[in-house]
Formats: C-alpha cells, structure tokens, sequence
C-alpha cells in the first residue's frame, strides 16, 4: 500500500496542478507520530513520509516524484534514434517563477555522459529536450539527473530505449515420468521431483537438484483473508507428450459438508523442463479481497527475492520497495533492531515494527523490502541461501508477487493476478476487487537454477 499511495499522490497533484481553481491541500502529516516512551509506544500512527528517526519511507521519494516541476513522460524511448542524431524529449516546466535552464542538466548513456547546456523553458511552458547524438542502442538507458544549485536533485529518470520483450519458454518436452504408491504422486524430470499427497492433492514436496525448495501448494491467495481448511473433493492425474498433468478439486471449509465453503479447482501442469503451470478456478463470486492468486509454501532457506518488472517512475533510490527492478533480502545486512535505539540501517531494512508489536517485537517477518508487494513484474525469483538455485515466476507483465515469512521459519511465495489497495479508500483510489463466480486465472513458476529470463 505504502508504494501504490505514490499513484494516489501523483494524480492529487496533476489534478491540482492542471483544474482551474485549486483551494490546496496537505500531506498528514510530515513524520510518523510515533513516540517510543519507556513503558511503551504512543501516538497515532505511522502516516508520515518520514519515520520519527527522519529517516526517509518511500512515500518521500513519491512525494518527491508527484511534485517535481520537471514533466517528462517516464516510459520507455519507443524509437531509438539513427547513429549521430540528438534523442529529444517532449518535456514541461511546472515551476512557478523558476525557468528549467537554471537546473544542471546531466546525463548518461553507457559509458558516454555529459552535461546538456544552453536549454531553456520558461515558468509553466512546454518544449523539447535534446540529447547530444551518439551511437544509440535498443536496451541501452538514458538517466536524466535535474539539479539545483548546492546539489540537490530536482528530479530523476532512467528512460529504456527501444521496445522490450520477455518471451519465455513454453511448455517443452518430453513429459517428466509420472509414478505413484499409496500415499503419493511423483512427477520425475531430469534434475527435479515434485511430490503430491493423495489425500490433499497438494504438493508436499519439490526438489530440484537436490535441494528441497518447494514445501506446500497451491493455496489460493486472497491477501488478508484467512482461508479455513482445504477438503480435497477429487484428484486425477495423466501425462501428455509435454508435460504431467495434475487435477484436483476441492473447498475451503471449516468441516467437511459445513455448507460455508469456498470451492475451486486447480490444473497444475509440469513440464520437462521444470516448469510448474498452475491454472485455477473459484466457483463463487469474491469480493473484498484485497487479491486472487496462488501461493507456495517455499523452503526456509530462502534468503533473498530478486524481480523485473515496470514502475510507476523509471527512477528510485537503490532501496526502495517499488523500484521496478532489484533484489531483496530476507534478513537485514546489519544488526537488527532494539527498542529505543536508532537503526543502524535505512527503513526497507528493517524487520520489527513496536508500534504495531510492542517494544518486545521480536521481529524475524524479513525486511521491509523482502516482504512488500512487486507490481507488474516480468518475472521475480526466491533463491537458497549460498545457492542460484529456486523459484521463478514468469509472468506478462501483469502479476504481482510479495514473500511471507511464516511462524515456522518458511516463505509463502504469493503470485497475485487481481490486486487492490482497501486501506487507500481515503485516497484517490476506488477499485474494490470483485470477481464473478467461476473466476479463473494462471500463474507459471519455474524450478530452475537463474533468476533471469
């Protein structure tokens, strides 16, 4: 929630910025208001764009980004411009009284880099920006640093050129061997196994080269709704010439026949190649869900999440939770934090909350990076510890993953197809999730040993 808010900011300012009138408006408030007293924490929350250590959250970089005075649409570069020719860029002065040409305007391309002089746009006025030609690339990034005198950055953008494309495998053969005995189904590939009980129908255990990764699933993710028990209703298995096929039904119930139950259906294919193509559906309607995916109960060996995917902004700094592309870990890299003492480390890094758990929080949920939401990702992968080996999924660009660090140690893995933001309903957001009975979605994961496409 705390990075979609950035959205919410962003289009309070455009709206403010380009309507006829505009009264103003207020950010509430500045820092947290959060006291850490000796018998404990008071106050009325953690609503500030900085913490009570002044150290920046990322709604101080949104806010930073929502207010800039300098426009620049933040996507990719579509047509990446001949050998030699200046790259130019429409771009807008909302300052007030401040023309853009008394900003330094840097940039960099690769290895080549260097100031652009000479431009000018008055207060309020639109033109162009032009880039000193050179040898442009498709996949090369153009950063745009505009600063002020004494340094201070104004704003910041990283720009892609040309179109990118994450095309992955699809599903390959041959098929993993499919055996079973009385209590199980194993799905053998040349270097995985992926275990399924009979009496659940779910995944018990998957392996790959020899390191125990997945532990559990699929489950459905509904983000903050607790799902009661799963009652498998029916299971069948078979192989096609790619892949092993595994179909199970069931509900969600608190007792079987308990009439309170949330029925859905899972396809899940493995291919050849590690490949796990989970297709689910839900038989009623849902609404009030904060998401609908699946999530994997992962090993707890886990350390680290690593993604790719698109952002609100092109540019952030290097921790912050919705930088469109990074790695995470699970465990900050210093010590962790005491109650009333500062923090030795920046926010993302931090793994316990006293407001929320009290000045004996103990902690162990991962760092604040590890565990937020990555939206709109291509693809973001859950690695071993001391290992390249894991997890992946791959997506469109049209998921969403975030980790869970569970009470015995090991990682929910949760891929989201449908998300929202409940808790922003005071803001400029008004999209609750509601989806229509038989609703049905796919999520792909990957057992492989890289985290990139």
């Amino acid at each position: 929630m705390r990075n979609y808010w950035g959205r919410s900011i962003k289009e309070f300012w455009e709206n403010c910025y380009t309507a006829d009138g505009c009264l103003g408006g207020a950010i509430w408030g500045g820092f947290d208001e959060v006291f850490l007293l000796p018998d404990g924490p008071v106050g009325y929350g953690e609503w500030g764009i900085i913490d009570g250590w002044r150290r920046p959250k990322p709604e101080y970089w949104l806010t930073k980004k929502a207010y800039s005075p300098v426009r620049i649409a933040d996507i990719d570069v579509a047509e990446v411009p001949a050998a030699g020719s200046p790259l130019t860029l429409p771009i807008k002065n909302w300052f007030n009284h401040t023309n853009l040409g008394e900003l330094q305007i840097r940039w960099t391309v690769g290895k080549d880099s260097g100031l652009i002089k000479g431009f000018t746009l008055a207060p309020g006025q639109q033109g162009t920006l032009s880039v000193p030609g050179r040898a442009w690339a498709s996949g090369e990034v153009l950063n745009l640093k505009f600063i002020r005198a004494g340094g201070i950055l104004v704003d910041e953008f990283n720009l892609r050129l040309g179109s990118r494309s994450n095309v992955f495998p699809a599903e390959r053969g041959p098929a993993p061997k499919l055996s079973e005995d009385a209590h199980l189904v194993a799905v053998e590939g040349h270097d995985f196994t992926v275990l399924f009980d009979k009496a659940s129908g779910l995944i018990t255990q998957g392996t790959f080269r020899g390191k125990r990764i997945i532990e559990g699933g699929p489950i459905l993710s509904l983000g903050s709704v607790e799902l009661p028990r799963w009652w498998l209703a029916g299971m069948s298995y078979s192989t096609t010439s790619d892949a092993a096929v595994i179909k199970i039904a069931g509900a969600y119930m608190q007792r079987r026949g308990g009439g309170d139950d949330l029925g859905a259906e899972f396809e899940i294919r493995i291919d050849g190649h590690g490949l796990i193509t989970t297709q689910y559906t839900v038989r009623s309607q849902q609404k009030g869900m904060s998401e609908m995916g699946i999530a994997f109960i992962l090993s707890s060996s886990i350390s680290k999440l690593t993604w790719d995917g698109t952002a609100l902004w092109s540019a952030y700094p290097p921790d912050h939770i919705g930088r469109p592309q990074g790695s995470a870990m699970r465990d900050p890299g210093g010590a962790a934090e005491s109650y009333r003492n500062v923090p030795q480390g920046p926010w993302a890094q931090d793994t316990k909350n006293f407001f929320l758990y009290g000045p004996e929080d103990p902690g162990r949920r991962g760092t604040n990076d590890f565990r937020s939401l990555k939206e709109n990702i291509r693809q973001a992968s859950c690695l071993l510890a001391g290992t390249g080996l894991g997890v992946r999924v791959e997506s469109d660009g049209t998921a969403a993953v975030r980790t869970e660090v569970l009470a015995d140690g090991k990682v929910c893995l949760h891929i989201a197809n449908v998300w929202g933001y409940p808790d922003l309903e005071w803001g400029n957001y008004d999209r609750p999730v509601t989806l229509p009975a038989g609703y049905k979605n796919t999520v792909r994961l990957r057992l492989t040993d890289t985290d990139e496409g």
